[in-house]
């Protein structure tokens, strides 16, 4: 698993950092979808330099 680190932005136009692992970025978006909802944007995705 990778950790990446991930700024979306929800359809109430707030913004958050945040933290995800996942096994690639497409695993660690849909995560995201997952708890941010589907109307979830996300804007960067990169790869923390931790892993897990």
């Amino acid at each position: 698993m990778q950790r990446y680190e991930a700024v979306v932005e929800t359809a109430q136009q707030r913004r958050f950092v945040v933290e995800v692992e996942g096994d690639d970025p497409v695993t660690a978006t849909a995560r995201l979808r997952r708890a941010f909802g589907s109307d979830v944007v996300v804007l960067t995705l990169k790869a923390s330099r931790r892993r897990v």
